[in-house]
């Protein structure tokens, strides 16, 4: 299930606007949003079991995107080009987190990066043999 971030009205009213605006994200953070999780398309019933403020116990909530972390992999849809769409998250991976790097022997990252980037390339100089069979007439 997504983790959703959201903001207490009620904790929200303890500080004026110059407080909120003074402090900064993590205190914000601290005094009036809190993490909570719940299927993308929820219930009534759902909303009011997981919406509610450890702080002072109340629902009168909404979704906030303060301390939200976005991460995307995929330049476009994806739809049609699905090995571009893998070869960019890998190479997103290789770069940042990469799992294996403990593992590799010297250039190969830089190896494996060159072959992501030329990878899905539309090659000019690309030549095809066609081999015929001559049909004896016998």
């Amino acid at each position: 299930m997504p983790i959703y971030v959201y903001q207490c009205a009620e904790c929200t009213l303890k500080y004026s606007e110059e407080q909120l605006n003074v402090m900064s994200e993590q205190e914000i953070g601290l005094a009036v949003l809190f993490e909570t999780y719940h299927s993308m398309n929820p219930s009534e019933d759902e909303i009011s079991k997981s919406v509610v403020c450890p702080r002072c116990n109340s629902t009168n909530c909404k979704k906030s995107m303060i301390g939200v972390q976005i991460c995307s992999y995929i330049k476009g849809y994806g739809w049609k080009d699905r090995s571009g769409a893998r070869r960019d998250m890998n190479l997103y991976h290789l770069q940042n987190s990469d799992p294996y790097s403990k593992h590799r022997v010297p250039g190969e990252k830089d190896h494996i990066e060159r072959q992501l980037k030329k990878g899905g390339k539309h090659d000019p100089n690309s030549k095809v043999f066609v081999v015929s069979r001559k049909q004896s007439t016998d």
